[in-house]
């Protein structure tokens, strides 16, 4: 069954406000994101998702792949942030891709650098630290270089998180990403399957954690500021 119709039977759950289904690159679920109305019980929920997952849908997934939020009356920073784990709308179509990386270790300076596409664009970026720095950590922080280069300095990227996750038989890297537009600061997830490069790994997981985000900062007008 596919990922969509199993959002779509997750959704018809009575406690459920929204939901989005993160898979690998073979599309195999890595994390399930649920949000539920409020007064809801977690643990009741959480039940019903994998229920519904197993029996319905055919998919297996355990306890700790699935997230779930109980909204507030008044939603906090917290519950915007668990918001965001729903399907937004895409307002501009396209993926980013990882079009190419190098990487460059020195006794004095390990350097990482990264090319993007998005439709017929491209973006580089770049992230280097004195010493032999950890390669994998580099190369996600290049790929927010590149992305923050696609909004024209909108916002500001930052690795907050990143670390390995066994899900039954498969390994999986998850990165947290911090998205500061303004005064405004919202947190957002991605994961992606350990392949034989762990580095390529953690840049598909940081690429996963933006893509359906990146639409909606395309379309927003970028700010200007007059100095006097």
């Amino acid at each position: 069954m596919s990922v969509t119709r199993a959002e779509e039977l997750l959704r018809l759950l009575p406690q459920v406000t929204g939901c989005r289904i993160r898979v690998d690159e073979q599309g195999a679920p890595v994390a399930v994101l649920i949000t539920a109305a409020p007064g809801s019980n977690a643990k009741a929920v959480l039940a019903d998702v994998i229920t519904v997952l197993g029996a319905e849908a055919g998919l297996d997934v355990l306890e700790d792949q699935v997230h779930v939020v109980v909204l507030e009356e008044q939603p906090s920073p917290e519950a915007e942030h668990a918001a965001d784990w729903t399907v937004e709308p895409l307002e501009r179509e396209g993926r980013l891709r990882l079009l190419s990386y190098s990487t460059h270790v020195r006794e004095e300076r390990t350097a990482a650098q990264v090319e993007l596409g998005l439709d017929r664009e491209v973006a580089w970026g770049e992230a280097q630290s004195r010493g032999a720095g950890e390669v994998p950590e580099l190369l996600g922080r290049a790929c927010l270089d590149a992305i923050e280069r696609f909004g024209h300095g909108r916002v500001a990227l930052r690795l907050m998180s990143l670390r390995r996750a066994t899900v039954g038989s498969i390994e999986a890297v998850i990165v947290v990403v911090q998205e500061t537009w303004g005064r405004e600061e919202r947190l957002h997830v991605g994961a992606a399957r350990i392949g034989d490069d762990f580095a390529r790994s953690v840049a598909y997981a940081v690429l996963d954690s933006m893509n359906r985000r990146l639409g909606r900062i395309l379309a927003s007008a970028p700010e200007d500021y007059e100095i006097d």
